[in-house]
């Protein structure tokens, strides 16, 4: 294989390699409501939908705008989405579980007793052979069985730490005129903030494959 071959696939494959790759901009910062304070978090995701546009396409390079900012449009509405959500509060909800078991909470201790008041009546068993994938599929199987159980009301609710509703403040924008999708969340905690925001681009990842 020549050189001019290589750039030539590396060219026509490039919108996948640049929708995999994710520009973590993390940037927290605080601010203040009501006396509490609130950390917004952001992130970038490249798409691939402009700069990966492929030269050997029958519009002699040229970019169909109309259909990309659809496709963007869609990719925000995914990222949004009530199903997004409701994976993602399980994933949370895992994820601290997890962590609170081997002692590894990482969230700031003013917030320790309002997660500990939260996840006091969860009907779950974790087991050290547990990972973080076991146990979210116990919580959802757990919030699948009926209306009433303590999973589905937190998930269903504007908890802080999992609620959907909270969830839901996820902004989520197309960057300027780019093919970049920026994600932004504020929480009361800054590593909440975070990996809310890295477990939902793990997320979004996984639907685009």
């Amino acid at each position: 294989m020549t050189i001019v071959e290589i750039v030539r696939l590396l060219v026509r494959y490039f919108h996948f390699i640049a929708g995999t790759a994710i520009i973590l901009a993390f940037l927290v910062f605080y601010s203040t409501k009501d006396g509490k304070k609130e950390y917004t978090t952001h992130t970038l995701l490249n798409t691939g939908l402009i700069s990966g546009y492929s030269i050997e396409s029958n519009s002699s390079g040229r970019v169909d705008y109309a259909k990309t900012n659809n496709e963007l449009e869609n990719l925000i509405n995914l990222a949004t989405a009530y199903e997004t959500n409701k994976e993602l509060s399980a994933k949370l909800m895992a994820h601290l579980l997890l962590a609170r078991r081997d002692n590894q909470l990482r969230l700031l201790s003013d917030n320790l007793e309002d997660f500990e008041e939260t996840i006091k009546h969860l009907d779950i068993k974790i087991t050290e052979s547990d990972s973080e994938i076991s146990v979210y599929e116990k919580l959802v199987r757990l919030r699948e069985q009926d209306q009433f159980n303590e999973v589905y009301l937190i998930a269903n609710s504007k908890n802080a730490f999992f609620g959907i509703e909270q969830l839901e403040n996820i902004i989520v924008t197309r960057e300027g005129n780019s093919d970049m999708i920026r994600m932004q969340y504020t929480s009361l905690d800054p590593y909440l903030s975070q990996k809310t925001l890295g477990l939902l681009t793990d997320i979004f990842m996984s639907k685009q494959t």
